[in-house]
């Protein structure tokens, strides 16, 4: 047969209530202690990284690939003064020339312009 003891069950809640109590604590103090820190640097493999000194000047990145250069987006630019395209010089898919600056790309004819000079 049991035997009650009212004694210990009463200790025993007091225990746990302690014991609850600290580890609530202990949880609240450590997440404190841990929303104070700084944010760590961010870990790279030193493969990866090619450490050399600072210099200023152009940064020139060559990228080489297979395929056909697209464009995202194409805007038609209405022009201001009428006229018609008479020869195409240079074709689509030609690829970058450098001193592509100087050359004219299409020779246009416009009887307004012509009377305009």
């Amino acid at each position: 047969m049991d035997i009650a003891r009212p004694s210990n069950a009463k200790k025993k809640r007091i225990k746990q209530a302690i014991y609850a109590g600290v580890g609530l604590l202990a949880v609240v103090l450590v997440s404190v202690g841990l929303s104070r820190l700084k944010p760590a640097a961010p870990t790279v493999e030193r493969a990866v990284v090619w450490p050399a000194k600072v210099e200023r000047g152009p940064m020139v990145r060559q990228v080489r690939g297979l395929g056909t250069l697209t464009p995202e987006d194409i805007r038609w630019i209405p022009a201001t003064t009428q006229g018609r395209v008479e020869k195409i010089i240079l074709d689509e898919g030609i690829g970058a020339i450098p001193s592509l600056s100087d050359t004219f790309l299409t020779r246009v004819g416009a009887s307004v312009v012509d009377h305009l000079e």
